[in-house]
């Protein structure tokens, strides 16, 4: 009995103090799961931003969380490092990605660009940097300071929107918040004053959009096989400084598709397993343009020059690396030469769906029997299908683009003798919107951003095949 009672009572205890303390130990469950949640959060943003900068030439810092609170986040030895309380600060709020994103995205434009004043300082945001640059007068070093905070913030939103995040777009409030949260001055001597730094985000958010839509644009114009504007676009890009795998890999896609385009059939009436980053497998159609050169091989050696230049900024870039091999088969030109070709990939340990691409390919070249084709081709990718079902890629649409402006509610001549927008500066690019619809005008091409619903309600699946789809929108590519 003494013992029963003993552990009845042990049993009442532990009820009461259960009862007490229930609340409590639930919401501390409840909150520390929610913080970790935001902490995987932020490890997975800061691997997408890494992966948009696309340039492994530096070995990518490593991101560290810290109990510190005193420097938001920054840039040392070790690699960034962000503060706890910053995630704490974000975390549950809305737009929670796109604040971290400005805040990650802007530390590591510092280390990308090679900002060495931020190296080893840990004091990115709350102090004065002037302790750190010896022989350098303030004014100097301030001068510096926006330089380098102007050139971060673009970076940041650029990348960052590559990456699917608006880094500019919520990085006002973000700042306004970790300097309110952190009690800072709001004038450092030797750095930006708050005011000052808000106002070169602002004046950078422009610009970074601006690129961001030449990306797209040259993405969407590449599937619309415009290879001269997709080439305008990725060029504009690289001469801006901005430089990433992803962009070499498109710009020399753009001068090979073209080298392929005005090749001999049936080499330019074959789809090839290329790839286009943030995008899907290419196709080809015959097209002219006033730059490039006409001599299908030069165009074949110039856009392996640009996808070594992707794989220089990384090794491992598996997009550039299939896109050299198809150009190193589009060189052979022997059939004794592209047989021996593919034998040398039966050999490694590439896909073998990617193999029995070239073997069809290969195959419809030799000018085998088409049943033998068709037997190969079922175990290779939907290129293989295409290829062996005699694809002509110079199909006709099956809605004419008078009627898709029609559906789409659009007044042609009100789009060409209508003004306003806003011009990419630098480019022959104008964007504006009509309606719901936006419009990036250019000299020849006119290029619409359709909402997915109204070009649901307003064509059949099959009439869809005409648009052009990315991670960003629904396009339509008009010639004018």
């Amino acid at each position: 009995m003494i013992k029963t009672h003993k552990v009845y009572k042990i049993k009442i205890v532990f009820f009461n103090l259960t009862m007490k303390n229930l609340f409590l130990v639930l919401f501390l469950i409840h909150f520390s799961s929610y913080a970790n949640n935001c902490n995987d959060a932020v490890k997975e943003i800061y691997q997408n931003i890494i992966t948009s900068i696309g340039n492994n030439s530096l070995y990518p810092p490593e991101l560290h969380f810290s109990d510190e609170t005193r420097s938001v986040a920054y840039m040392s030895s070790k690699g960034i490092t962000i503060e706890q309380k910053t995630i704490d600060l974000f975390c549950g709020e809305d737009n929670f990605e796109d604040k971290i994103a400005y805040i990650i995205a802007h530390e590591l434009a510092h280390f990308y660009l090679e900002h060495s004043w931020t190296s080893n300082t840990g004091l990115s945001y709350a102090s004065s940097i002037g302790e750190f640059l010896e022989g350098s007068s303030i004014e100097d070093l301030l001068k510096t300071k926006k330089r380098d905070e102007s050139q971060a913030d673009l970076y940041a939103g650029f990348y960052g929107q590559i990456a699917g995040y608006n880094t500019l777009g919520f990085g006002e409030i973000a700042l306004t918040e970790v300097y309110e949260s952190y009690k800072l001055p709001k004038e450092l001597n030797g750095y930006p004053s708050f005011d000052e730094r808000i106002e070169i985000l602002n004046s950078r958010i422009r610009k970074a959009n601006d690129l961001a839509l030449l990306f797209e644009l040259g993405n969407v114009f590449l599937k619309n096989k415009n290879y001269n504007s997709a080439k305008y676009c990725f060029l504009f890009i690289l001469k801006s400084k901005f430089n990433s795998r992803e962009i070499y890999n498109n710009l020399g896609l753009s001068f090979l598709l073209f080298g392929v385009s005005i090749s001999d059939k049936p080499i330019s009436n074959l789809v090839y397993p290329l790839f286009i980053d943030q995008q899907t497998r290419a196709e080809v159609n015959s097209t002219r343009s006033g730059s490039f050169s006409y001599n299908p091989q030069e165009m074949i050696l110039e856009a392996q020059k640009l996808f070594n230049r992707a794989l220089a900024l990384d090794t491992s870039y598996k997009p550039a690396k299939q896109n050299l091999i198809v150009s190193d088969f589009l060189l052979e030109t022997t059939q004794k030469g592209r047989g021996n070709f593919v034998k040398s990939l039966e050999a490694s340990n590439i896909d073998s769906e990617f193999i029995t691409d070239f073997k069809v390919i290969n195959a419809v070249l030799e000018k085998r029997k088409p049943k033998k084709i068709n037997k190969l081709a079922l175990k290779g990718s939907y290129i293989s299908r295409m290829n062996a079902s005699n694809y002509n890629s110079t199909q006709v649409s099956i809605i004419s683009s008078d009627e898709v402006l029609k559906r789409l509610n659009i007044d042609l001549m009100e789009l060409l003798m209508g003004s306003g927008g806003k011009k990419i500066k630098g480019t022959h690019y104008n964007v504006k919107m009509m309606g719901k619809i936006q419009v990036i005008e250019g000299k020849k091409i006119t290029v619409f951003k359709i909402p997915r619903k109204l070009i649901e309600a307003s064509f059949t699946a099959q009439e869809q095949v005409v648009f052009h789809r990315t991670a960003k929108g629904i396009y339509y590519v008009y010639n004018n």
